[in-house]
């Protein structure tokens, strides 16, 4: 059972630092575990969801420490050029923590808008609540799924169409309306 635990950990802990990791698909498979009645079932989401926790706690916690020093590493500068981060900047300093919340559902954003939350000093006490609230919905649904699949693979793989499909919606619904929004705050700003 230790290797099962360390694997989800890992997997959980993956998902944050390298976000292109599929650990969705691993946590819904550990889930799906759960489901099949297996004994350590329940060990696979759990150890996923505090190895997702620990790193997007200390994710958050290295940004407020290290601060806007952080974006001159190689990594940060090759994974989140500066227009990205000046872009993702500008939401979450417009947003504030709702965006910290939502982020988790979004693929591909969930890290930069963490680090930033650092980065940009929100308050830790609130920040922390909503990237663990976050986690702990996302994680919530995808083993209720996982538990009701069970070991169907078809529907493991109807599910994450699905949740890709609806998370592509949902973002791409939210840039519409923010194009939209800046449309219409264009037209009200007098001509210079």
């Amino acid at each position: 059972m230790p290797v099962v635990a360390g694997f989800f950990f890992l997997s959980g802990a993956l998902q944050i630092v390298f976000p292109p990791y599929p650990g969705d698909t691993v946590f819904l498979f550990g889930a799906c575990l759960q489901g099949m009645g297996l004994r350590a079932g329940w060990l696979a989401p759990a150890s996923y969801l505090v190895g997702v926790l620990a790193f997007s706690v200390g994710l958050f916690l290295l940004g407020r420490r290290v601060g806007r020093a952080i974006f001159s590493s190689r990594f940060v500068e090759r994974y989140f050029p500066k227009a990205l981060r000046d872009k993702a900047e500008a939401q979450l300093k417009r947003f504030g923590l709702p965006l910290l919340f939502l982020c988790k559902f979004i693929p591909g954003i969930n890290t930069a808008a963490i680090l930033l939350g650092g980065v940009l000093r929100y308050p830790a006490p609130a920040s922390l609540c909503c990237i663990t609230a976050a986690a702990l919905v996302h994680g919530a649904a995808f083993a209720y799924a996982g538990v009701r699949i069970g070991g169907s693979w078809q529907a493991i793989s109807a599910f994450l169409g699905v949740y890709s499909r609806l998370a592509l919606l949902i973002g791409g619904a939210l840039c519409l309306g923010f194009v939209l929004y800046l449309i219409v705050a264009g037209r009200r700003r007098p001509a210079a």
